[in-house]
């Protein structure tokens, strides 16, 4: 806790330093792991990842071994070698099943950490992004991470328990568990669907964690770069899976949602900032060999060069799509910001059609400035 506070304090000192008091040093990785990038490479993306991944591994150890690492007894109880039941034989197959089950149980725990994070990194209007210097690219990259880690996770929890209850009781074994919509009751298929929202239906849900799961990997699948690039209207649809995510994930185990309160906090937060920003706007437009340049008016006039821009243009779809501001240009009707499309897929394609008639009308939110 000692050593927590005092490198708080110190990130807080080197934060609130003026920039040209801070060391200009460049950071240089042992030579093995210069070629690594992960979420971008920044400094500070990294040594956050890494926190994350300790704590995770600290908490995985901590709570699954119980006695001093490098022990024989430590390894027993990681691999149920140890008399786990308390039955006087070591090793039998309820142990390495009840090993097996807390290691499921724990990694629902370990899938927590990273979730706590999720929603922090990904805002559009981002305070703590712009303390670091960071650009909303990187807090994506960061966003990115974090949701494999959590989806990964939370797919082992659940199947390491789908395992240990096959080797209890095989297939129906399986069914019976994963199906149960009060914790130790029937299956969801054997009751009203009612009885599932009553008082008396507390503890740990699975058949609701199931789905809760489903909509994580689902969400997760549609995010690969091969789906993002090439369909990005089913990417933007597939990530609306995280209402199901968290929605379920609260009645799989309502706890949850101290765990999740950080990420619903920026996220509405930032839900309600996007709204105060969002405004219809007519803008002048050309297009030219395959390129549209878009004059979106701006108010303040001030230079938002290198900032971002999303637009969603009504005739097209209803997806919101980010773009670089390449420009500000100041006339009698006040600045606007300078953004150029490309015709590299379906939705850019259309915008340049619009684009050649002279005008394009656009909803615009932002645009967010480059972090100082």
């Amino acid at each position: 806790a000692t050593c927590s506070l005092v490198a708080a304090a110190a990130a807080c000192a080197f934060l609130a330093a003026p920039r040209d008091a801070r060391p200009r040093r460049k950071f240089a990785a042992p030579r093995p792991f210069r070629g690594a990038r992960v979420a971008g490479g920044g400094l500070v993306v990294s040594v956050f990842l890494v926190l994350v991944f300790c704590r995770l591994v600290s908490l995985h150890v901590v709570a699954v071994g119980r006695a001093p690492p490098g022990k024989a007894e430590s390894w027993a109880r990681w691999t149920g070698a140890a008399d786990l039941n308390g039955d006087g034989t070591s090793g039998d197959k309820s142990d390495r099943i009840r090993a097996l089950k807390w290691h499921a149980y724990q990694l629902g725990w370990d899938a927590m950490v990273p979730m706590a994070f999720l929603g922090v990194p990904v805002q559009q209007f981002s305070p703590c992004l712009r303390a670091l210097g960071l650009p909303h690219e990187a807090g994506i990259a960061v966003h990115r991470v974090l949701g494999w880690a959590t989806v990964l996770l939370a797919f082992g929890h659940g199947a390491l328990y789908m395992l240990a209850w096959g080797l209890e009781g095989g297939n129906k074994k399986v069914w019976d568990e994963a199906l149960q919509v009060c914790h130790h009751g029937p299956r969801v298929t054997d009751q009203p669907a009612r009885r599932a929202f009553r008082k008396r239906c507390r503890g740990v849900s699975n058949f609701f964690g199931l789905v809760a799961v489903g909509s994580g990997v689902l969400l997760a699948l549609a995010s690969v770069a091969w789906v993002r690039r090439r369909r990005y209207a089913w990417f933007v649809l597939a990530h609306q899976l995280h209402f199901a995510w968290w929605f379920f994930l609260a009645l799989h185990w309502p706890g949850s949602l101290v765990f999740s309160a950080p990420a619903l906090i920026f996220f509405l937060a930032d839900v309600a900032r996007r709204r105060a920003c969002e405004q219809p706007r007519r803008c002048a437009a050309s297009a030219k060999d395959g390129v549209a340049t878009l004059r979106v008016p701006v108010p303040g006039g001030d230079d938002v060069t290198g900032g971002v821009l999303r637009l969603r243009v009504r005739e097209v779809s209803l997806a919101w799509h980010p773009f670089s501001v390449a420009g500000v240009e100041t006339d009698a009707d006040g600045a606007a910001a300078i953004v150029h499309v490309f015709a590299a897929g379906a939705w850019t394609s259309e915008v340049c059609r619009l684009a050649a008639r002279g005008f394009v009308g656009l909803e615009a939110r932002g645009p967010t400035p480059s972090p100082p």
